[in-house]
């Protein structure tokens, strides 16, 4: 991540490059405001960028499987959604129905250091088509990152806490709901 591609009421021209090299792919995001373009400036920003790369799929399992049942929340940990979502909307973000897929969320721990999210792809996410399209429906993807903000405090009303990068990310098969979430604070 390079810099941060802030929405506003000016139009913005995005472009995506992907340019193969021997083994992988790399990407670049850049953008351009139509005042740049109206000028006949050619000066893009570029946003992000990283490697793509295909490998087999490494399943990687602990000595202690993860019992989904074990994963439920206490009424005392559960953190109120409405709530949580308002933590957006007061700083102007708001998720409509097609995102709303965060359906339980709440610490797992009395330290508050770990959040558990229950995640559901909503009907609204839902495209014509194949329904197997992505891997890790960007619905769910983004559910599973805004997840962390429960971690951060309440504070200031002009910032938000998001992760903003994987360091690596591995799926070895088309990923479905409800599946749990859980963000560990550092």
């Amino acid at each position: 991540i390079h810099r941060p591609m802030l929405l506003t009421d000016e139009p913005l021209q995005v472009q995506i490059i992907v340019t193969p090299t021997e083994q992988t792919h790399r990407f670049d995001v850049f953008s351009k405001t139509n005042k740049c373009m109206s000028a006949g400036e050619e000066k893009w920003a570029c946003h992000a960028s990283g490697t793509i790369e295909r490998r087999d799929a490494v399943v990687v399992l602990g000595d202690n499987p993860i019992d989904v049942k074990s994963l439920k929340l206490s009424d005392s940990q559960r953190i109120d959604l409405e709530i949580f979502d308002q933590r957006f909307s007061t700083r102007g973000v708001t998720y409509g129905p097609p995102f709303k897929a965060i359906v339980e969320l709440g610490f797992s721990s009395s330290e508050h250091t770990e959040v558990l999210a229950r995640i559901e792809l909503p009907k609204e996410a839902l495209t014509p088509g194949d329904p197997k399209v992505y891997q890790v429906h960007p619905v769910l993807l983004d559910a599973s990152l805004r997840a962390a903000e429960a971690l951060f405090p309440d504070a200031d009303k002009e910032e938000i806490f998001l992760p903003f990068a994987i360091a690596a990310m591995r799926c070895k098969r088309h990923v479905e709901g409800p599946l749990w979430v859980k963000a560990t604070g550092v």
